[in-house]
């Protein structure tokens, strides 16, 4: 029983700091290599970066250490643009005059159309 959950924390730790992450980039390096004119898609961002595949648990523990020191988010915010104004998805309500107006219009288009 010790030995069962010995081992399945060790497989939560390995989670944890992303080793599953590491094997899985280390396989697609390997193919990108093997295969150089395809486009690789997965890990691109960490291609262009050089981020090793053993550097990654040492990258988890840092941000885990980050997070312990500090939890609150810590996202800059961003600048306001001058003039910009909140985007409105919504029709405006028509007034009754203009409802009659608009139909008055559509009846005239459409005789029109007619030839009446």
């Amino acid at each position: 029983s010790l030995s069962l959950s010995w081992r399945v924390l060790v497989v939560h730790r390995d989670r944890i700091f992303g080793k599953h992450v590491a094997e899985y980039l280390k396989q697609v390096k390997e193919e990108a290599s093997s295969n150089p004119d395809e486009k690789c898609v997965q890990f691109s961002k960490y291609m262009e970066a050089k981020v090793a595949p053993e550097s990654i648990e040492c990258m988890y523990k840092k941000a885990h250490a980050a997070i312990r020191a500090d939890p609150s988010k810590s996202l800059p915010k961003k600048a306001k643009k001058e003039g910009a104004k909140h985007k409105s998805y919504k029709t405006k309500k028509m007034s009754g005059a203009e409802k009659r107006a608009a139909a008055k219009a559509k009846v005239a288009a459409i005789r029109e159309r007619l030839g009446k």
